[in-house]
């Protein structure tokens, strides 16, 4: 959060995505630094495999990742999309498996899990017509159950989304 001012390279092709970012806190006196590098390898039609890490403020976060689209009609406009995540960050790891059912054209952002810890907020963002269902754990004691819903088809000019997180604990 601290860190405003920098540059960053993007290589993309249809087999590898990579990305290189520099950022600094745009100040003379004590500065700090921090960079970030990152790949998804596309070897299939499909499947997507993402390797990432960062370093900034003494963290050196890792996240490595895979998605699969597997069409369930010829269209590709029936579609079912799971997804694994895995982050290490010092002690703190997090495991994120989920799977995402989709219906028609696929061109904006599932409406899977949250965006990031602090904002689990969709409502200002494009998402595909689909439901999905994601667990969060922390490999420890901490577990999340996510679902959501998104139609823009059902009743023109009229787009409805809902989702949910749970505690797994306090599900029962």
């Amino acid at each position: 959060d601290s860190l405003k001012m920098g540059f960053g390279l993007d290589i993309s092709s249809n087999l590898v995505d990579a990305f290189f970012k520099v950022k600094d806190n745009g100040v003379a006196k004590d500065k700090e630094w921090g960079f970030a590098a990152g790949t998804t390898i596309k070897p299939v039609a499909d499947l997507a495999v993402s390797a990432s890490f960062a370093y900034a403020n003494d963290a050196t976060p890792i996240r490595v990742g895979a998605t699969y689209k597997a069409n369930l009609n010829d269209e590709g406009t029936l579609y079912l999309k799971p997804a694994v995540d895995f982050t290490l960050n010092g002690d703190k790891k997090e495991l994120l498996v989920g799977t995402f059912f989709g219906w028609g054209a696929e061109w904006k952002e599932e409406f899977l899990y949250y965006l990031n810890e602090s904002t689990w907020d969709y409502w200002n963002e494009v998402v595909n017509d689909g439901f999905s269902v994601a667990y969060k754990t922390d490999l420890a004691d901490a577990s999340e159950l996510y679902v959501s819903f998104y139609d823009a088809t059902f009743v023109p000019g009229l787009n409805l989304g809902a989702a949910y997180r749970a505690n797994v604990k306090e599900i029962g």
